[in-house]
This record gives C-alpha cells, structure tokens and sequence, in this order.
C-alpha cells in the first residue's frame, strides 16, 4: 500500500465505521420507506440530472454507465435502474458493511448483472473503473467527508473515468451547515409519517393512536427549541418502552428507533465533514469541468448542489 493510500484511508476510518454502524440497523439507509422527504427530494434532484446524462450517452450510441462514489446502501443506483433498467451501475463506497449490505440488494437473483458494489475511496477509482467509461459520476451527500486536498484530487480522478462531456453530480454541506437546524427540518416527517400511516389502518390500537399523538408532541418541541438531542432521544426511548412488542413492525414504532439510532450516528459524522466554499470548489472543478449548475440553496439551504461537464 502506497503512503498516500494510506493516508486517505486512515482519514475515512472514522466516518466509515459509522456507516458500517449503520449497515446493521433499522435505518433510512437499509430501508427505503424510513426515508425523509427532504432526503428523497435530494437524491431526486439527482436523479434528474443522472437521467439526462444516461439519455443522452443511450442517443448517441454509447453505453449508459453511472458512477455513484459513497454510494452506501446504493439507494441512486436502485432509483435509477427504475429509469434506466440496461444501465451499468458502479457503485464504490468505503464501508465494509455497507458494501456487503448493497451487494445483497443485487444478488437477489432478480437480473442485476449490469450492477458492480466495490469496496474503495474515490481516490481509488481509476483502479477500478476504465478510464473514460463513465456517463455520469456522482457524488451525493458525500464530497464533505473529504478534505480540500482528497476532494481536489477525486475530482481529477471523477474526470479521467468521465467519458467526453460525461457529467458530474455532487451534493456537499456548505460553510454554514449547522446540524440542529438540519434534525429540525427533517424532524416533522415522523410525525407526517407516522399520521399517513395511521389514517391508512382500519382498526388502530388505542395504544398506537396515543404513541403517534405523543410523537406530535416530542416533534413539536424540538421543532420549537425545547428539547435538545439528549431530551428528544430520552422522550423517544420513553415512548418505545410504554408500546407492546405486538406493534414493533408497525411503522411509527420504527420510526422512532431509526431517530434512535440515526441521531448519535450522525453526531459522530459531524466532526469529520469538511466545509469547502464555493470558491474553492470552483477552483477545484475548473480544470476537468464546465460548471452548469451551482446552486447553494439545496437541501434546506444547507448543501452545495454542483452539476458540471467533462472538458
């Protein structure tokens, strides 16, 4: 192994041990209906431009190929291959377990041939992958964990597997990303969830009805400041322990202890994001990409949402 392997290695320990946490558990990232709205309007957003890039190598006679660099539980590659079923999907990602837990997905013998999960860093791509072959390489909530230095040498690396006017998507938090105020924009689809799914059961327990109106309550105070992470965590696991074990599949139940055990995780990711400015990111796409899209409003105001060209 080279020093400078090694080096990035070391520095994504941290953060993929966390993900390697959150293989094992019930969560957002191992199952799709624990979403957040504002985390599925996100990866829609790229979606949409992942569609245009996929289009448009399909009309003009190359082969559909999309890279997903930190793709964890590969949830872009499955929405895409609902779009574009003949596309070749890569995914690389640098957890043990979330890698294991994305090859499962496609290893259900349900046709996933055209699907590869690697284990590796964006810095290892051209390793992996042929230079050249890439429709579109992507990046989504990811490019943060990076430092200036590792995130200017993976755009490089992002270009040279790129295919001629091969596009680049990347999702990052932004200089003023604050995490409080993100769990708060977040923290009203468990109630909203939770009340959908309540309005859909044909004979609701007492006993769910009171844990989904006590769910209102918790949301509403963190909502409005009352309640920190230690008070909002100790009113759900309050909450777990007055429900009978009858109801542990039914999804408010769920809900609460994905918030669980998401909520310290994400509190261990949060030192290791790196904040990079907007015009230090411009320098670093400039060599390798035509910039056509910059927006700095997206998920909730607090990330960067970058599209850009091969050149």
């Amino acid at each position: 192994m080279t020093q400078q392997r090694s080096a990035v290695l070391s520095g994504l320990t941290a953060t993929a041990s966390v993900f390697d946490e959150y293989a094992k558990l019930d969560s957002f990232y191992t199952d799709s209906d624990l979403l957040p709205p504002l985390i599925r309007s996100s990866y829609n957003a790229v979606l949409g431009y992942v569609a245009y890039f996929l289009t448009d190598a399909k009309m003009n006679g190359r082969t559909s190929v999309l890279i997903d660099v930190g793709t964890a539980s590969a949830t872009l590659i499955e929405m895409a291959l609902e779009l574009f079923p003949d596309a070749q999907c890569i995914g690389v990602e640098p957890s043990e377990q979330m890698t294991l837990f994305a090859r499962k997905k496609f290893d259900s013998g349900l046709g996933y041939g055209n699907v590869s999960i690697l284990q590796g860093t964006a810095q290892e791509l051209p390793e992996m992958v042929s230079e050249g072959s890439a429709s579109v390489v992507t990046m989504h909530n990811a490019a943060h964990y990076l430092s200036d230095e590792d995130l200017s040498r993976a755009i490089g690396h992002f270009r040279s597997v790129s295919a001629e006017s091969g596009g680049l998507v990347m999702t990052l938090f932004k200089p003023d990303y604050d995490f409080r105020s993100l769990l708060q924009a977040n923290i009203g689809y468990m109630e909203d969830t939770s009340r959908r799914w309540l309005a859909m059961q044909l004979n609701p327990s007492r006993e769910i009805i009171s844990l989904v109106n006590a769910v209102s309550d918790v949301v509403s105070r963190v909502q409005r400041g009352q309640l920190d992470f230690a008070g909002f965590t100790d009113r759900l696991n309050g909450l777990l322990s007055l429900t009978g074990k009858d109801h542990e599949s039914a999804l408010p139940v769920r809900l609460i202890r994905s918030a669980i055990n998401a909520l310290p995780l994400e509190q261990q990711l949060t030192p290791n994001i790196y904040r990079h400015a907007v015009e230090r990111l411009q320098e670093m796409l400039q060599p390798y990409y035509q910039i056509k899209e910059f927006r700095r409003n997206h998920y909730s105001g607090t990330q960067h949402f970058v599209v850009g060209v091969a050149l």
